[in-house]
């Protein structure tokens, strides 16, 4: 999978495949509506929540060796915890996990529609 350090992934879950699939299928079907969230979040001025948010994303692509996700998402949260400004990490961040996403679907299956 481009993009993603599978074999990191498998470590965290001890060679466990069928987890590790698990895991990467739920990553596509959560993700995008966690973006959303962010986003949502950060426009009604709510960074505490989309902090937790960008956490959240954070702790699930470290989880799966997703390196670039998870280091817009540690920008992100940062940023928003210490009240910076989050400038363009959310829009890298929505691109970032649609090509995730994209790949993961592209080899186990289809992708359901982005949340509006």
């Amino acid at each position: 999978l481009r993009g993603i350090d599978t074999d990191a992934g498998l470590s965290i879950f001890v060679g466990d495949v069928a987890r590790y699939r698990h895991w990467l299928t739920n990553f596509i079907e959560e993700a995008p509506a966690l973006v959303l969230l962010v986003r949502q979040a950060i426009a009604a001025g709510d960074s505490e929540q989309a902090g937790l948010h960008a956490h959240t994303l954070k702790g699930r692509s470290g989880m799966l060796g997703m390196a670039e996700v998870h280091a817009i998402a540690a920008a992100l949260e940062a940023a928003l915890d210490k009240g910076e400004p989050a400038d363009a990490l959310p829009d890298s961040l929505a691109q970032a996990v649609d090509l995730i996403c994209n790949e993961i679907s592209s080899v186990f299956g289809t992708r359901k529609a982005p949340p509006e």
